[in-house]
């Protein structure tokens, strides 16, 4: 299998690209990325041993987000008969890696749904009211509602709001 070696801040995947293979980690870690609003936003961190790109190959599809190395990193390359041969012998790795595949879809989905259109607020958010979505979110919450005002909020555990407040 062929090897390559990329230097901190390299990217490795171009969002857009065409490419024909997919990497394995095999020395430390690779931010995976996209824009939304013209702000870079970190979909995932992988590491070692773990796979990227595939959805190149299997979908024959342009890069959906851009790949840079963290730091310097020695990475596998994957060209689609190595990829075939590796999903025959080992499915449970790539099955694990589709399903984190799909989580990051579902990020950047969520980003995508959550972005403002800044036209139709001239004037920056200082209010944001939080309630629960169904009834156990609600009782998370003590049954009411709050009032956001301070940004960035940290969302956590009932406690941890508790002694932001």
């Amino acid at each position: 299998m062929e090897r390559r070696t990329f230097r901190k801040g390299d990217v490795i995947i171009e969002k857009g690209a065409h490419e024909t293979c997919a990497y394995i980690i095999e020395l430390e870690k690779v931010e995976v990325s996209d824009l939304v609003s013209n702000r870079k936003a970190v979909l995932a961190v992988l590491g070692e041993k773990q796979i990227f790109g595939e959805m190149g190959l299997v979908e024959d599809q342009p890069r959906s987000a851009t790949v840079t190395a963290i730091e310097d990193i020695q990475l596998a390359v994957l060209n689609r008969d190595s990829f075939n041969e590796l999903f025959e012998k080992k499915p449970k790795a790539l099955f694990g890696r589709l399903r984190t595949v799909n989580r990051m879809r579902v990020n950047k989905n969520t980003l995508d749904a959550v972005e403002i259109d800044k036209s139709e607020y001239p004037h920056d958010i200082e209010l944001i009211s939080l309630s629960g979505s169904n009834e156990s979110s609600s009782e998370s919450l003590g049954g009411v509602g709050m009032n956001i005002s301070r940004f960035p909020f940290k969302i956590g555990r009932r406690h941890e709001l508790d002694e932001l407040t």
